[in-house]
């Protein structure tokens, strides 16, 4: 398994690639650790399948979706760069 983020510098992300379920869940959690205001999940699509926004006070803060195979996860991306995520309407 995999996880890529983007956080564009200028949010906290992943500067390289992280590798193997435990890395990667590591990194999830860390990252969900942070304080939020007002955190929400919500499922959208994302280039046609399933994934998750995370909103912070009613803004999107996080897109993230997964790759499965055999019914396994392989990879995790995760975008952050608020550039990104700024043509997101409001859920």
């Amino acid at each position: 398994m995999t996880a890529w983020s983007d956080g564009g510098g200028k949010v906290k992300a992943a500067l390289r690639p992280q590798r193997g379920a435990e890395k990667v869940a590591r990194f999830l959690a860390a990252v969900i650790a942070q304080p939020m205001d007002d955190p929400r999940v919500h499922v959208v699509d994302v280039n046609g399948r399933p994934g998750l926004l995370l909103t912070v006070a009613g803004r999107p803060d996080t897109v993230a979706c997964a790759e499965i195979e055999d019914g396994r996860i392989t990879e995790i991306r995760i975008i952050r760069n608020p550039e990104k995520l700024r043509h997101l309407p409001p859920p």
